[in-house]
């Protein structure tokens, strides 16, 4: 499969933490994609089988929106996959980005980057902060960003928590979100 930048595909009811990390995935080379998903989708299989209720609920999934054969798009669009897949790539997976500015006046936040430096960043920390990304679950559980939750990516339109962006929001203008 060959993703585009604009992953047409994904239901407008992700958050956009999901979509990002699926637009991630769409700018690694064809080689590099190819290099994730086998681990990813291994890791998948992994987390989905050793849990008995998320693959109860996997293969429910699976079985209504394939009942004949395989229905590609109706997978690909299941919030619960995607949330599955999301995951895995925000757990299992660290990319480095190096760019190297081509003028003197690149600056990220406070920092300033002079022409030709190298910079590196990596995804590691970033997909571990825990002010970042979703720990509560519907029931009131949590879930540590150090341990793989299939629902981290799902979005609950009557749970606006559910969303990391909300939370962030909530944070930077002084809630106790």
């Amino acid at each position: 499969m060959i993703f585009t930048a604009t992953p047409t595909y994904l239901p407008l009811t992700l958050a956009a933490d999901s979509r990002a990390m699926c637009c991630v995935c769409a700018l690694l080379t064809p080689a590099s994609a190819n290099a994730n998903i086998v681990p990813t989708v291994g890791w998948c299989l992994i987390d989905i089988l050793t849990r008995p209720d998320l693959a109860a609920t996997a293969r429910a999934e699976i079985a209504a929106l394939s009942p004949v054969g395989i229905n590609m798009q109706a997978l690909l669009a299941s919030p619960l996959l995607q949330s599955i897949y999301a995951e895995e790539l925000r757990l299992r997976n660290a990319i480095f980005i190096q760019r190297t500015p081509i003028d003197d006046t690149f600056k990220i936040g406070p920092w300033k980057f002079p022409k030709g430096d190298l910079i590196i960043a990596s995804s590691w920390q970033e997909a571990r902060n825990r002010e970042t990304w979703n720990q509560r679950g519907r029931d009131g559980e949590e879930h540590d960003v150090e341990e793989f939750w299939a629902e981290r990516f799902l979005v609950y339109k009557d749970d606006p928590l559910s969303r990391s962006e909300e939370r962030r929001v909530g944070k930077e203008c002084g809630s106790s979100v």
